[in-house]
């Protein structure tokens, strides 16, 4: 078979139609030009459409190359349109990541700012009931019976769970400030 040399003309797709769009040739020129085409294909002879309408006389060269350059320039510009379509899709996609992220940052703060102060509002009364507890526990203010010695020991075990629980809390806290940074950087 016969190998077609490279042209202009195999990067435009579906030229036929598009001669006959633009009134270069007729309709019943593309169908008498296909069937020359099969038929020298048929004969071993490769020829492309633009080829096969100027042997047959329907088209000339400087139309054909024209009709190619219309073709080109159009398909240039649809991917060019499509570039910069796809280039805003991709900066508002950047732009709605960027304020997502920004969001993310803001509450990841409230967060650590909420953790911060809950654990600080927690751990001042407790340590203040801590205190009243041992001096309570060490008889300063009186004499206790039994039974209140006996409520302020199991109380001790107690406080000192909780005051351990918002400890780690402020740990997990500083943790999380000083570990997990998100970039803020696109």
């Amino acid at each position: 078979m016969h190998q077609i040399p490279p042209t202009p003309e195999i990067l435009v797709p579906r030229l036929g139609e598009y001669l006959v769009q633009q009134g270069y040739i007729r309709a019943d020129n593309l169908k008498q030009a296909l069937a020359y085409q099969r038929e020298e294909q048929n004969n071993g002879r490769g020829i492309l459409l633009g080829d096969a309408l100027m042997e047959l006389k329907m088209i000339d060269r400087p139309i054909l190359n024209q009709a190619i350059t219309e073709q080109i320039l159009q398909l240039r510009q649809g991917l060019a349109d499509t570039y910069h379509h796809l280039e805003s899709r991709v900066q508002e996609r950047t732009a709605e990541l960027q304020e997502a992220l920004r969001k993310l940052s803001e509450l990841d703060r409230l967060k650590a700012n909420f953790i911060a102060n809950l654990s600080h509002e927690l751990r001042t009364p407790l340590l203040h009931i801590q205190g009243y507890i041992e001096m309570l526990a060490t008889e300063s203010p009186g004499l206790l019976n039994e039974e209140q010695k006996s409520a302020l020991q199991a109380s001790q075990p107690a406080i000192g769970q909780l005051a351990g629980l918002i400890d780690d809390l402020i740990q997990f806290s500083v943790a999380q400030r000083d570990e997990v940074s998100l970039p803020t950087a696109p």
